[in-house]
């Protein structure tokens, strides 16, 4: 995996480019959602009855196959969390992005005030 070392801050300023950012990741939250959702479909038919309870008789190739299902999962959900797409606090898809180097992961602006020192702050 590859990993940045700076803090960077990206900011876009003209309106009609933050309209594309914005759709752009819509569109990949939405997709990578259809996906899980079709992956979390697959692991109730395999574990659960019509009615919600959970099915009897369950084999262990059914438990299996779960876990693959859940690597599948995964393999679309941590991306999306560690992508500049989504806040990885707040989860809001619209705003600036900040890299914090020592997480490795991506902020909006007003968590990243919230929660972080700022690389400035710690400069004598």
């Amino acid at each position: 995996m590859l990993t940045m070392k700076k803090f960077r801050k990206i900011e876009i300023k003209n309106p009609k480019l933050q309209k594309i950012r914005n759709e752009f990741r819509k569109l990949i939250f939405i997709a990578s959602k259809e996906n899980e959702q079709e992956i979390e479909d697959k692991k109730w038919a395999i574990t659960t009855t019509p009615n919600g309870s959970l099915r009897e008789g369950i084999t262990d190739k059914d438990w299996e196959e779960v876990g693959k299902l859940n690597g599948q999962y995964w393999a679309i959900e941590s991306p999306l969390r560690r992508s500049i797409v989504e806040c990885n606090i707040c989860h809001e898809l619209e705003s600036d992005r900040i890299y914090y180097p020592e997480t490795g992961e991506w902020y909006c602006p007003e968590c990243y005030d919230k929660f972080y020192v700022h690389p400035e702050q710690l400069i004598p």
